[in-house]
Parts: C-alpha cells; structure tokens; sequence
C-alpha cells in the first residue's frame, strides 16, 4: 500500500488514498484494496483546465435502497462526455463469498 501511495505521489495522512480491505475468495483469506480518493481527480481535472462540470445520479429500488450509482463528466475538448455507472453490487461487500 505505501509503495503504491508514494509511487503515485499520495498521501494517506491527507486521505488521498485509502486502503480499502476485502475478502479476497481466490485466496481465501482477507485482501486490501488501494483507492485514491475523488478528490484527487477532482484536482487533477481542475488543474488540467479542461473540466467542464460533472452531475452524479443515484439509483434506487422500488424499497428506496441505493441500487447503483453514474456519474457524466463534462470536457471543454470533448464532443461527448464520459459516462459511468456502477451497481451497489460492485462497491458494497456484506459476505465473503
């Protein structure tokens, strides 16, 4: 985790990544994840002067639960913008298997 935090110049004391543990069933034991914070990009897009907004959605089932999540980003060079979207199966763990 530290060598890839100072291989990519962050630092986890200012939360500009985190280790994010997991249960890793190849393996059959516990497992980290490094995850650079948003705010991370965040800069970089601004810093890069080429950030042209973003908006974010949140998806829920019919119960009102948090089903998913997508995020579009906005370029001053693109014609497009770039479009993400995940489901709460891919970012939330609640078993090992």
């Amino acid at each position: 985790f530290i060598g890839i935090a100072l291989a990519n110049n962050l630092n986890p004391y200012k939360r500009e990544i985190y280790p994010i543990p997991f249960w890793n069933s190849k393996l059959g034991k516990n497992d980290m994840q490094p995850v650079t914070a948003y705010t991370v990009y965040l800069q970089k897009a601004q810093a890069s002067g080429k950030l042209d907004g973003w908006d974010t959605e949140i998806f829920e089932d019919d119960n009102g639960k948090v089903s998913g999540g997508k995020i579009t980003i906005h370029r001053k060079d693109w014609n497009n913008p770039f479009v993400w979207e995940v489901t709460r199966d891919e970012i939330v763990q609640c078993k090992k298997d």
